[in-house]
């Protein structure tokens, strides 16, 4: 594990306390299932060895080795069943603050090198410093941390630096998605130019939510989805008006404009001249404005 240092996050993301941190194995034969429960802290488990299916509210998540799982605070959670005879895992549970922390409730992430080696360190150095307290007619009552101050901010640290790098891992994923959306998007649009489309349509078309959508098209172009939709079919008519002898009402009842004013009004909005004068200025030479 690297040496304490005060980790910097853009998000504030920040663990105010940490209640337990272990590594153990269950014998699954032996573990209760279907127990609903629920604290009024969080949990990251790390399986180590075999595999478990959770139940955290009302859905089902599989966790196989090396994958972690997170348990939101306050919500009921149980262990559905097990894939093998035992199951090795390291657990920690806490308290944290920061705005994206609630994006991890309920995911399965599989960390790559660097944030698994950061776990595995994390369990290695922390787990020294943690350990039952004595039982109580034959219950576990709780967890004693003997850790110093800076021991113990240590292992705050490193635990905030895996959470951040699991909140950016899952902020490029969306990003990535939000590319597909816009990609495919575009695409469809660009094949049915000389149809009508709603954003109800669009999003049946490519699978995504009309949210998603205009997430998608938002992040991606900086606007909507109809003022894209738009500029795409000026920059085809700009295109014709350069490589065809087709008159402005043909062109403008190809590219499905209501009007052909309507048309010549968008199309003096974006080039700053009409279409026939367009045309005129482009005889020696059109440009491609795809």
């Amino acid at each position: 594990m690297p040496n304490y240092r005060t980790t910097s996050l853009p998000d504030g993301i920040r663990v105010t306390k940490i209640m337990s941190l272990f590594t153990t194995c269950f014998d699954c034969a032996t573990l209760i299932k279907n127990r609903r429960e629920s604290y009024p802290f969080w949990a990251m488990i790390y399986t180590v060895k075999g595999g478990v299916t959770f139940r955290i509210g009302e859905e089902l998540y599989r966790v196989r080795a090396g994958e972690i799982i997170f348990y939101p605070a306050d919500l009921p959670h149980s262990i559905v069943d097990t894939d093998e005879k035992s199951w090795e895992v390291s657990f920690v549970t806490f308290q944290c603050e920061g705005s994206h922390i609630p994006s991890l409730a309920g995911r399965v992430f599989v960390p790559d090198g660097s944030v698994a080696d950061r776990i595995r360190s994390l369990f290695r150095f922390g787990g020294k410093y943690f350990y039952n307290l004595p039982p109580k007619s034959g219950k576990t009552v709780g967890m004693y941390c003997r850790a110093g101050e800076l021991e113990l901010m240590r292992i705050k640290s490193e635990l905030e630096a895996i959470i951040a790098r699991l909140c950016l891992s899952l902020s490029r994923k969306r990003s990535e998605r939000r590319s597909e959306v816009f990609n495919s998007a575009i695409e469809y649009m660009g094949e049915h130019l000389g149809e009508p489309i709603s954003l109800d349509m669009l999003s049946r078309e490519i699978g995504v939510s009309v949210s998603t959508l205009k997430k998608a098209f938002q992040k991606e172009s900086g606007g909507g989805v109809n003022s894209y939709y738009i500029d795409l079919k000026l920059s085809r008519a700009a295109k014709m008006l350069c490589e065809s002898d087709m008159s402005v009402g043909e062109i403008s009842e190809q590219l499905g404009f209501s009007t052909q004013f309507y048309f010549s009004e968008q199309f003096k909005s974006r080039y700053g001249v009409s279409p026939l004068v367009y045309r005129k200025q482009q005889e020696k030479g059109c440009l491609e404005f795809l």
